[in-house]
């Protein structure tokens, strides 16, 4: 479609493809997908590089460190003022016939709840879908991988394709399994092994946990909530040295390109990947979160510098959610034997599979539902062009008005969203 081909450019991900066809990596039964690729950007410094082209254009207006704190409302419906206030206390008022919020989704949320405090009748008032539906997505690993066909275990390491662009293949099920058997839309691929377990026995893998878990060093290699991620079990640090001294070789044959690759070359390796002889794998998934619309975030009794009620956030993943995502590794299992692609092996006996699932659901790094689109402002925010319904000129561009949370990560379909946007007021409005 052509949103996302427009917001592949502006992430500069070479092209809008997400799906190939290789013969050799078909597995018998179709039901599970090995085509499906996901993208990353060509640009390892992206946001500084749109940041500096955004100052650079002279057309917009841009005003720096300053943070939106209210909107000023006329008796017939209609934004005629955005406040936005300095830590020294100074306000600005900024006047525009359109207002679009691209505040991020929690931010987005808090500046129109407590709008609605002033104000209780918006957005379908106290029992309307304003903060509630708050979704991210149930990720993690419950099972390893073992490869039987190496051809298809080397298929999932990063790649550089034909647009110059890092791909990598996701496992997922056909649209038939979901529907037949009620599963939450979710992605499944390989991973190295547990870095934190020393049972690896992987030098090369020891050294990186090693690293990530020295805070100065870990959080330059990795985002830190990965780096938690990885560091929150409590081992025996003599036990990885122990690998690293037994094979220091794994490490020197693999490091140096891998240093080249991921922090020298034009193009920057998105990931850490690397095979190992028992052809065993961490098996991550990366889920659905299913609308739930007791899972919410409202305001709280704490005040910000500005002085705006900060957010309380209650999260829920429901058993069913996590029943569906079970069901999926099971089908999942089923199908790599049957087609003698590989086999899971389960950290957990099969009737503890959903609990282990919901006991480490906390992801909240992705803000989804809770400014929905739907079809009247009782059971939504905004209608289906991104429109608050109770305001004539206030739009929302974020993952927050996604009434789905699907198993992708939000950003790509964020900005399809925008350009969506920017393309109607450009025909409807101005």
């Amino acid at each position: 479609m052509p949103y996302y081909d427009a917001a592949v450019q502006y992430a500069d991900c070479g092209a809008s493809i997400f799906q190939d066809s290789n013969p050799r990596l078909d597995c018998e039964g179709g039901q599970f997908d090995l085509s499906r690729r996901e993208r990353y950007s060509r640009n390892a410094k992206l946001v500084q590089s749109v940041f500096a082209d955004t100052l650079h254009d002279k057309q917009l207006d841009i005003h720096l460190n300053l943070t939106v704190s209210d909107l000023v409302i006329s008796e017939d419906g209609k934004v005629e003022k955005v406040i936005a206030s300095r830590l020294d206390g100074t306000k600005v008022m900024i006047s525009s016939n359109v207002i679009v919020l691209a505040m991020g989704g929690l931010e987005t949320t808090r500046l129109l709840l407590a709008l609605q405090r002033c104000k209780p009748a918006l957005f379908g008032g106290a029992h309307g879908a304003l903060g509630r539906y708050y979704m991210s997505h149930l990720f993690g690993q419950a099972s390893q991988i073992c490869f039987r066909n190496p051809e298809i275990e080397a298929a999932f390491n990063f790649e550089l394709d034909e647009h110059r662009s890092y791909i990598r293949r996701r496992i997922i099920p056909t649209d038939d399994q979901i529907l037949r058997h009620k599963l939450p839309n979710v992605a499944f691929w390989p991973v190295v092994s547990q870095v934190a377990d020393p049972s690896h026995g992987s030098a090369l893998l020891s050294m990186a946990y090693l690293a990530v878990k020295f805070p100065p060093l870990g959080r330059k290699l990795t985002p830190e909530v990965i780096r938690r991620h990885h560091v929150m079990h409590r081992v025996n640090n003599a036990d990885h040295v122990k690998n690293i001294v037994k094979n220091p070789f794994e490490i020197f044959s693999f490091l140096p390109q891998f240093i080249y690759r991921r922090y020298l070359a034009a193009v920057r390796r998105p990931g850490f990947y690397a095979t190992n002889r028992r052809h065993l794998y961490g098996l991550y998934f990366h889920s659905e979160h299913f609308p739930e619309r007791n899972s919410h975030v409202r305001l709280g009794h704490q005040y910000d510098a500005l002085g705006l009620p900060r957010l309380e956030i209650d999260i829920k993943f429901s058993k069913e959610n996590a029943d569906a995502l079970g069901r999926a590794h099971h089908l999942l299992n089923e199908w790599l034997r049957s087609s003698g692609c590989a086999e899971l092996r389960f950290r957990e006996p099969a009737g503890e599979l959903s609990g282990a699932i919901l006991a480490t659901a906390r992801h909240g790094t992705h803000q989804i539902g809770t400014t929905r689109m739907g079809a009247n402002r009782h059971e939504a925010v905004v209608d289906r062009n991104l429109k608050v319904f109770d305001l004539k000129n206030l739009y929302v561009a974020s993952s927050s008005v996604f009434p789905t949370s699907g198993q992708a990560n939000p950003t790509l379909t964020a900005m399809a969203f925008s350009v969506r946007l920017a393309q109607h007021l450009i025909e409807s409005v101005f």
